[in-house]
């Protein structure tokens, strides 16, 4: 099991959703990065602020210090293990059918629309840690 380096703290979470959400207006490397990383995703940690939404996956979010330094390791990172760790630190994610996941869903949706991408599409629905 990788869990080098996973976070142990919800403040740790939060600052991997801030840096994947300014990536998606950084430089050329940090925008294809951040596209990757969202429109492939099907577990976000998603949190609301006066900036609007903001997503980042759970294997980037469950890693502490993320950054795209570490794209070349993502094989090596294990995105099962950071969603246990995620719901130690904040609970279970929305899945389809709970109370508030369709609001979220669809703002994800306005999400990457705005950021001029079309988001994978996934059987099982996308699951959400809120923050």
């Amino acid at each position: 099991m990788k869990t080098d380096g996973l976070v142990n703290r919800r403040a740790e979470i939060e600052a991997n959703v801030e840096t994947m959400y300014a990536y998606g207006a950084g430089s050329t490397q940090q925008r294809a990065f951040h596209r990757g990383r969202i429109k492939n995703g099907k577990n976000f940690v998603a949190r609301q602020t006066d900036k609007g939404w903001q997503f980042a996956p759970s294997k980037f979010s469950g890693y502490s210090d993320n950054d795209t330094s570490h794209m070349n390791k993502l094989e090596d990172r294990d995105g099962g293990v950071t969603n246990i760790r995620i719901t130690q630190i904040l609970g279970e994610p929305l899945s389809r059918g709970d109370t508030g996941y369709e609001e979220v869903d669809q703002a994800y949706c306005d999400y990457v629309r705005e950021h001029g991408f079309t988001p994978s599409r996934h059987h099982q629905g996308r699951k959400y840690w809120l923050l």
